[in-house]
């Protein structure tokens, strides 16, 4: 599998002005890190003081994924903000939600995803 050229900080602010977000600086972009290893994931926490964002580059067809299953706007969903290319990488931006990951689970957790899914 060919591994994604992780892009410098000054990539990610290019790459965020086509999304025509304002107020970023250095310190308002953060890599996700793997709770398992330590690695940082080709996803950014992005804060411009007044919303977060999250960025991701994309992987085949998760663009797709996004626009088809979560296209109806939902309280539980979070809002999908467009794709560009750049550099020869698909990246796309979507709205930020606190909580947890689905790494540490339960019954009800599951049903909820579930039933968000559904």
């Amino acid at each position: 599998m060919e591994e994604k050229q992780r892009p410098s900080l000054s990539e990610i602010k290019a790459i965020l002005t086509q999304f025509e977000i304002p107020g970023v600086c250095d310190s308002s972009v953060k890599a996700f890190v793997s709770e398992e290893d330590g690695n940082e994931y080709l996803v950014w926490l992005v804060d411009n003081g007044c919303t977060k964002y999250v960025l991701k580059q994309a992987k085949a067809y998760e663009i797709d994924a996004y626009r088809c299953f979560f296209s109806d706007r939902q309280p539980y969903i979070p809002s999908f903000f467009g794709a560009c290319h750049y550099n020869g990488q698909e990246y796309f931006i979507t709205e930020f939600f606190a909580g947890t990951d689905l790494r540490v689970c339960d019954r009800k957790r599951l049903t909820l995803v579930l039933d968000a899914l559904a």
